[in-house]
């Protein structure tokens, strides 16, 4: 009998066809059961009206269930198989977040604010971008805030060194890349995969078609049935949003956004995180952060963060791309006369200009 991961491991050759497409019948070989105890045996086929039939369960049934809790992994934000986006304009400061993630959650500490998972969880941190150099000296100093210098169980793919040792390029559009990760993160017992970034490893699809992500999806729905969560970063468009289809962001248990809080005398990155998809697993809520990573003379690193206010994030979405009264009212948990007053504040210290309830930074 075959065993769920066994199943997803070998299905999908090509990107998952629409449930339109779907043939009549289907084996447990191309669609694993969640209970492997309950499939049927490998020979045996049955409909799709049988399988969903099987499946079905009571709403007493339902709260029968004994299942189990997911554990977590940083913070209340982030848990066993959730899919989460980290994105911002070039250059604010995604990677710094993304190795300073990947450092806490494969020790089993905390990173800024954001508390100690339950327990260290293996992760698997795949570079499509960065030189390896700059990877390398951030990590260095990043295991030296976050863990002491302590080992971390963190293992890096880095694309610098698949080309000089194999001569290979990444792209995780490629379904054979694809199932190459997910055999890798069950042989390395990987529990959480962070992609750094979207647009340089994933090529070839088209960014605002939604369709285009179905194969990336089934993908990240593989990874999500073998309870490995993904963080993935990605860039945000000259509107200050995600890039690409909204379809995307779906099934995404959270989304931070990261907004440049750098002033000209900041060395280094300097942001201000904010959930724009609040976390599922975090009912109340996650307190926005103000970062900074500064990297000193002799190679030393300083991380600092302070909870960010209002008031001083109310520039930094402007700068973002959030230009009108109510949003940023929306995004500050404020009154639209509250954002109005600071706008005026702005107007007089010479650095915002207002076209009604309209604002854009001055030029």
């Amino acid at each position: 009998m075959q065993t769920l991961t066994d199943a997803i491991i070998k299905t999908r050759p090509a990107p998952v066809m629409m449930l339109d497409d779907e043939p009549e019948c289907f084996t447990t070989t191309n669609a694993p059961a969640v209970n492997a105890k309950t499939s049927p045996a490998d020979d045996t086929k049955e409909t799709i009206f049988e399988a969903f039939r099987r499946s079905l369960v009571t709403s007493e049934g339902l709260r029968a269930q004994v299942l189990p809790k997911r554990k977590k992994l940083l913070g209340d934000f982030l848990c066993e198989g959730d899919l989460g986006f980290v994105y911002a304009a070039r250059g604010v400061g995604k990677t710094w977040l993304g190795q300073g993630m990947a450092q806490a959650i494969a020790s089993g500490t905390a990173f800024g604010p954001w508390g100690a998972g339950e327990g260290p969880s293996p992760v698997l941190y795949i570079d499509c971008e960065m030189p390896a150099e700059l990877s390398q000296d951030r990590d260095k100093g990043l295991a030296d805030v976050v863990t002491n210098g302590e080992a971390a169980d963190l293992m890096y793919l880095h694309h610098d060194l698949l080309f000089e040792r194999t001569g290979r390029t990444m792209n995780f559009a490629s379904p054979e890349m694809q199932q190459a990760i997910t055999r890798l993160c069950i042989e390395q017992d990987r529990k959480v995969v962070i992609l750094d970034n979207l647009s340089t490893g994933i090529r070839g699809v088209r960014e605002n078609e939604g369709f285009d992500w179905e194969g990336i999806q089934s993908w990240l729905l593989d990874l999500r049935h073998l309870a490995i969560a993904v963080v993935i970063l990605a860039h945000a468009g000259r509107n200050g949003e995600m890039r690409g289809a909204s379809k995307r962001e779906d099934p995404a248990s959270w989304i931070i956004k990261l907004t440049d809080a750098k002033d000209a005398a900041d060395r280094g990155a300097c942001f201000v995180s904010h959930f724009s998809k609040p976390s599922r697993n975090a009912p109340h809520g996650v307190a926005d952060v103000e970062w900074s990573f500064e990297t000193k003379g002799d190679g030393t690193l300083i991380v600092t963060h302070k909870k960010a206010e209002a008031s001083d994030r109310f520039r930094s979405l402007i700068e973002g791309g959030v230009n009108t009264c109510s949003d940023l009212a929306d995004l500050l948990e404020v009154s639209p006369g509250t954002v109005s007053k600071w706008a005026a504040k702005a107007e007089k210290e010479g650095w915002l200009e207002r076209n009604g309830r309209t604002y854009k930074i001055k030029s």
